[in-house]
């Protein structure tokens, strides 16, 4: 599989945000490998180069994962991933609020040492004039 592939880049992304503390998330892979443990399928990475064994998995998987929650638990799953999905957008948007402000303060910043860069150059234009004339004076005086 190249590395341009979408499922290669799921599989291997990695999170741009910090961990929360305590037990660390479950990834994809992770849930799929504790799936397939509970089906009791071996080699399920040469399975899933195989079409028809990796059909039959699938099918076996979704039998079992029905037997063991039944209908009714699957329609609260989803009210609940239904929520999730509802914090995870409140927190992308409160992270990109703070990127924004972080990206809002660092110009604000950038602009301030512009202008004390050019309030200096100001002070020592006007230093080397005063320094022009006084010179200047200078040797009118020695005339």
């Amino acid at each position: 599989m190249s590395d341009t592939r979408t499922v290669k880049k799921i599989i291997n992304c990695k999170p741009l945000n910090k961990r929360s503390h305590g037990r660390p998330k479950n990834r994809w892979e992770d849930n799929n490998t504790q799936d397939i443990c509970q089906i009791m399928v071996k080699n399920w990475i040469i399975c899933v180069q195989d079409r028809g064994k990796w059909k039959e998995v699938v099918e076996k998987a979704e039998s079992f994962n029905y037997e063991v929650q039944g209908p009714e638990e699957e329609e609260e799953d989803k009210e609940g991933e239904e929520e999730e999905e509802d914090k995870t957008k409140k927190n992308k948007k409160k992270n990109k609020k703070k990127l924004m402000m972080m990206i809002m303060m660092k110009k604000k910043k950038k602009k301030e040492k512009e202008e004390e860069k050019e309030a200096e150059k100001e002070k020592t234009k006007k230093k080397k004039r005063k320094k022009k004339l006084k010179d200047k004076k200078t040797k009118k005086k020695k005339r």
